[in-house]
Protein backbone atom coordinates (compact mmCIF):
# COMPACT_ATOMS: atom_id res chain seq x y z
CA UNK A 1 0.00 0.00 0.00
CA UNK A 2 3.10 2.08 0.92
CA UNK A 3 4.15 2.03 -2.73
CA UNK A 4 0.62 2.67 -4.08
CA UNK A 5 1.16 5.99 -2.13
CA UNK A 6 4.09 7.32 -2.61
CA UNK A 7 3.48 6.71 -6.30
CA UNK A 8 0.38 8.82 -6.07
CA UNK A 9 2.40 11.40 -4.13
CA UNK A 10 4.98 11.53 -8.01
CA UNK A 11 2.71 11.84 -9.57
CA UNK A 12 0.91 14.36 -8.06
CA UNK A 13 4.43 16.24 -7.42
CA UNK A 14 5.05 15.65 -11.26
CA UNK A 15 1.67 17.71 -12.22
CA UNK A 16 2.33 20.47 -9.55
CA UNK A 17 5.26 21.04 -11.55
CA UNK A 18 4.20 21.10 -15.16
CA UNK A 19 1.65 23.64 -13.56
CA UNK A 20 4.41 25.98 -12.51
CA UNK A 21 5.79 25.22 -16.10
CA UNK A 22 2.73 26.66 -17.49
CA UNK A 23 1.74 29.30 -15.41
CA UNK A 24 3.27 33.05 -16.28
CA UNK A 25 4.35 34.82 -13.61
CA UNK A 26 3.80 39.02 -14.24
CA UNK A 27 6.87 39.20 -16.57
CA UNK A 28 5.53 36.95 -19.06
CA UNK A 29 8.00 34.16 -17.65
CA UNK A 30 7.56 30.48 -16.59
CA UNK A 31 6.55 30.82 -12.31
CA UNK A 32 8.87 27.71 -12.51
CA UNK A 33 11.68 29.71 -13.28
CA UNK A 34 11.25 32.34 -10.30
CA UNK A 35 11.05 30.09 -7.75
CA UNK A 36 12.26 26.53 -5.76
CA UNK A 37 10.45 23.79 -4.77
CA UNK A 38 11.42 21.15 -2.31
CA UNK A 39 10.14 18.08 -1.95
CA UNK A 40 11.24 15.37 0.23
CA UNK A 41 11.56 13.97 4.13
CA UNK A 42 13.00 14.17 7.14
CA UNK A 43 11.04 11.83 8.92
CA UNK A 44 12.86 8.81 10.29
CA UNK A 45 12.66 6.68 13.05
CA UNK A 46 13.64 7.73 16.22
CA UNK A 47 15.08 11.26 16.52
CA UNK A 48 17.92 10.53 14.20
CA UNK A 49 18.25 12.34 11.09
CA UNK A 50 19.93 10.06 8.42
CA UNK A 51 19.62 10.15 4.70
CA UNK A 52 17.06 12.16 4.12
CA UNK A 53 16.12 12.80 0.54
CA UNK A 54 15.39 16.05 -0.86
CA UNK A 55 14.08 16.67 -4.16
CA UNK A 56 14.66 20.45 -5.83
CA UNK A 57 12.91 22.06 -8.32
CA UNK A 58 12.68 25.23 -10.09
CA UNK A 59 14.90 27.61 -11.63
CA UNK A 60 15.26 30.83 -9.34
CA UNK A 61 16.68 33.25 -12.26
CA UNK A 62 19.07 30.41 -13.71
CA UNK A 63 20.77 29.99 -10.19
CA UNK A 64 21.26 26.75 -9.02
CA UNK A 65 22.73 23.41 -10.91
CA UNK A 66 20.35 20.56 -11.59
CA UNK A 67 20.37 17.30 -13.05
CA UNK A 68 22.48 15.63 -10.96
CA UNK A 69 22.32 13.72 -7.22
CA UNK A 70 24.41 14.79 -4.59
CA UNK A 71 25.49 12.69 -1.50
CA UNK A 72 26.30 14.76 1.48
CA UNK A 73 28.70 13.51 3.67
CA UNK A 74 26.93 12.06 6.79
CA UNK A 75 26.96 14.96 9.45
CA UNK A 76 25.77 17.37 7.40
CA UNK A 77 22.90 19.30 8.72
CA UNK A 78 19.30 19.72 6.65
CA UNK A 79 19.51 22.98 7.65
CA UNK A 80 22.34 23.76 5.51
CA UNK A 81 19.84 22.88 2.58
CA UNK A 82 17.00 25.38 4.11
CA UNK A 83 20.14 27.99 4.50
CA UNK A 84 21.16 27.53 1.07
CA UNK A 85 17.32 27.50 -0.46
CA UNK A 86 16.68 30.89 1.63
CA UNK A 87 20.04 32.48 0.36
CA UNK A 88 19.35 31.48 -3.18
CA UNK A 89 15.74 33.08 -2.87
CA UNK A 90 18.15 36.73 -1.86
CA UNK A 91 16.25 36.30 2.55
CA UNK A 92 19.11 37.63 4.07
CA UNK A 93 19.91 35.31 6.71
CA UNK A 94 23.20 33.65 8.02
CA UNK A 95 21.84 30.45 10.00
CA UNK A 96 18.70 28.82 10.40
CA UNK A 97 18.39 25.62 13.27
CA UNK A 98 21.83 23.73 13.28
CA UNK A 99 23.11 25.13 9.80
CA UNK A 100 26.90 25.72 9.26
CA UNK A 101 26.88 26.66 5.90
CA UNK A 102 25.48 26.28 2.43
CA UNK A 103 25.56 23.59 0.24
CA UNK A 104 28.23 25.30 -2.47
CA UNK A 105 27.28 21.51 -4.73
CA UNK A 106 23.89 23.38 -5.84
CA UNK A 107 25.02 25.88 -7.74
CA UNK A 108 26.50 26.05 -11.02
Amino acid sequence: MARVREEKQTELFAHFLDRLKETKDADGSRLFDSCVVSYGSNIRTGHMLKNGPAFIAGNVDGKLKHGKHIQMPEDTALCNLWLTLLQTCDVPVDSIGDSDGRIEKLFG
